[in-house]
């Protein structure tokens, strides 16, 4: 089932020339595709002439125009699409030619915005994960196959080509790994991978474009828990919608994947109080820091993630009381402290004597007695 449309737009939009859309996709190529297409000369925007001796009707198209390329910068694809319902009667040649650019854009704004059921990184079987938690946390280790799915909404029917003159429909994909270690430090590093697509991608009705992924790689010895990110865009050589006619190009050079994120931890972490009851945790973890340093951190990164103001104002004294009492697993103390208080609100200085000040100082200003 394709979406229907007037057929004026559908045949301003499959009738215009297409140099400018040869160079957009020449660009996404490159992987540099701009923002805003109306500030590459990749459509044809001209207005009409400004001098005194310029006709009122092309006075008065250079205006709708303008708000036109307006509403494209704000990708207000209604607003644009009744400018483009004006009388055309009077516009010169390049003005109707700038019409049928918008025309385009337009077209391509509504895909953009609506055309997409799925467009992004999934975890298989994500219900059964974490209890259908989104994101889920994980254990490291454990199986979790990833999928790209691309799927259109109901009405629309999308064809991207693997390519199209010089260009090629590929896939640039990157995970993204934040692991901490029980000492409190943190490693960040990422791992992209590209690939061309083998074949063209129709994406239509109840049948999604799927590219299996495997599963997240196995973290390195010593990592406590570690988050991971899995990103990325498709670049088409060419984006063609099906319509009542046919295929109408559009202007969609890239696609943006939603992303798909998790937090794995140690065998245990996840369905025990350290997530579910983290400040009771950190009351027992900070009596002897030494002997719990993996709980305390731990905990201390799901009282930061998920706990309310509330929580972390009673955490936060356990952390202060335990580095101004003993110097064991100091570090610990310190990138759990930094974690619950965030990074905004942190001291600058994040030694041991400019915490305490911190605490000092915040304590007063707050009247706390504690």
């Amino acid at each position: 089932m394709t979406r229907t449309a007037t057929r004026r737009t559908r045949r301003a939009a499959s009738s215009q020339p297409h140099l400018w859309f040869a160079c957009a996709l020449f660009v996404s190529a490159c992987g540099t595709a701009p923002q805003d297409p109306t500030k590459a000369g990749a459509v044809v925007l001209a207005t009409g002439g400004t001098t005194d001796d310029v006709s009122p009707a092309v006075r008065f198209h250079d205006g709708v125009l303008e708000r036109l390329r307006d509403a494209w910068v704000e990708r207000d694809v209604d607003l644009m699409a009744n400018m483009l319902a004006t009388s055309r009667v009077g516009a010169t040649a390049e003005q109707l030619e700038s019409y049928e650019s918008y025309e385009t854009l337009r077209a391509s704004g509504v895909v953009e915005a609506s055309g997409f059921r799925d467009k992004g990184f999934r975890f298989v079987d994500a219900e059964k994960l974490d209890g259908g938690r989104v994101p889920p946390d994980l254990e490291l280790g454990q199986e979790a196959p990833l999928e790209l799915r691309i799927g259109s909404s109901p009405g629309f029917a999308f064809r991207i080509p693997k390519s199209a003159g010089d260009a090629v429909t590929r896939f640039v994909i990157t995970t993204h790994f934040e692991e901490w270690r029980v000492d409190g430090s943190v490693t960040r590093s990422e791992t992209p991978y590209r690939f061309a697509a083998q074949r063209d991608l129709k994406i239509e009705g109840d049948v999604p474009f799927v590219i299996p992924l495997p599963s997240l790689p196995e973290a390195s010895d010593g990592i406590l828990f570690r988050t991971v990110r899995v990103d990325g865009a498709l670049f088409c050589a060419a984006f063609l919608e099906k319509t009542e006619d046919g295929e109408a190009s559009r202007m969609i050079p890239r696609i943006d994947l939603e992303p798909a994120r998790a937090t794995q931890f140690l065998a245990g972490f996840r369905t025990s109080k350290v997530r579910s009851a983290p400040v009771e945790v950190l009351a027992v973890a900070t009596r002897d820091p030494g002997r719990f340093a993996p709980h305390l951190l731990t905990a201390a990164y799901f009282l930061a993630r998920d706990g309310d103001a509330a929580s972390k104002e009673q955490g936060m004294p356990l952390l202060i009381e335990a580095l101004r009492r003993t110097s064991a697993a100091r570090k610990t103390v310190l990138a759990a402290l930094l974690l619950v208080a965030g990074e905004d609100d942190a001291p600058k200085m994040r030694d041991r004597d400019a915490w305490l000040r911190w605490w000092d100082l915040r304590r007063r200003d707050t009247g706390s007695e504690r």
